[in-house]
């Protein structure tokens, strides 16, 4: 039972981490190994509720996981700064 256990743990790593990529995997470890090591500060129970929420609410909310809000995040920020910049060259500069 322990071995399923350990298969469940590392496809929740992967999936809130962001599937697809080489760093969502890790960025999921990351992730679940900093909750369980504070978690286990207060005797451990409660750390199966918490993985079990992040899991909820990372399906619901965001389904790239974490490298997909990081992907989106970067395009918001600098996404408009290479459109603003694309677009100023284009003036009437064909006189």
């Amino acid at each position: 039972m322990g071995l399923l256990a350990n298969m469940g743990l590392v496809l929740a790593m992967v999936v809130v981490g962001g599937i697809g990529t080489v760093t969502g995997p890790i960025l999921g470890t990351i992730v679940f190994r900093v909750i369980d090591y504070y978690a286990r500060g207060y005797g451990g129970e409660y750390t199966v509720l918490i993985f079990a929420l992040l899991m909820l609410v990372m399906m619901l909310l965001a389904r790239d996981g974490i490298t997909g809000i990081i992907e989106r995040v970067k395009g918001r920020l600098f996404g408009r700064r290479q459109r603003w910049a694309a677009a100023a060259p284009a003036t009437n500069s064909g006189k």
